[in-house]
């Protein structure tokens, strides 16, 4: 996948999931990683159930569609009363399909702990096309800034160029 259609899926994902805590891209590496807030602790024998779910579910999904991901990494990171889950994937052979997945993967492990903003978001899909369009002309084209991260705020979607 070239950077184009990495940045292409990178902002329709970020525009898309309000379940999404922070989106980055590497566009040098082609790597996108994703972060989900899960409210409260989650147990050793939560964390092992759902990893071996993920796992399992993301095999098939690949066996299924036929697709060697060169990167799937999924952990976790504790902090007090919050966990955040991080899923790591080379944009390559990455799908909204696959997204999509994922999300309800965590939805079903973790129902209504799923901390996001709870902002307007935009839903008309006419409109998110035109505010995609926009994001993808007004990065710029530095070639010495290759990071991207994109978090919500309010219900908007801010977009940043490292």
């Amino acid at each position: 996948m070239n950077s184009a259609n990495g940045l292409d899926l990178f902002i329709s994902i970020s525009l898309t999931y309000p379940e999404l805590n922070a989106v980055r891209y590497d566009a040098d590496h082609n790597i996108i990683g994703l972060e989900v807030a899960v409210q409260g602790e989650i147990s050793a024998d939560e964390e092992k159930s759902f990893l071996h779910c993920i796992y399992r579910n993301l095999d098939l999904y690949h066996q299924y569609q036929i697709i060697d991901a060169k990167v799937t990494k999924v952990y976790l990171r504790r902090l007090k009363g919050l966990c955040l889950l991080h899923y790591e994937r080379d944009m390559g052979t990455m799908s909204e399909e696959e997204m999509e997945l994922v999300i309800n993967l965590i939805q079903d492990s973790f129902p209504n702990r799923i901390i996001f903003d709870r902002g307007e978001s935009i839903t008309e899909e006419p409109f998110k096309h035109r505010v995609k369009q926009n994001l993808l002309r007004s990065i710029s084209k530095n070639e010495d800034k290759h990071y991207f991260l994109a978090f919500r705020k309010k219900g908007r979607v801010l977009v940043f160029q490292k």
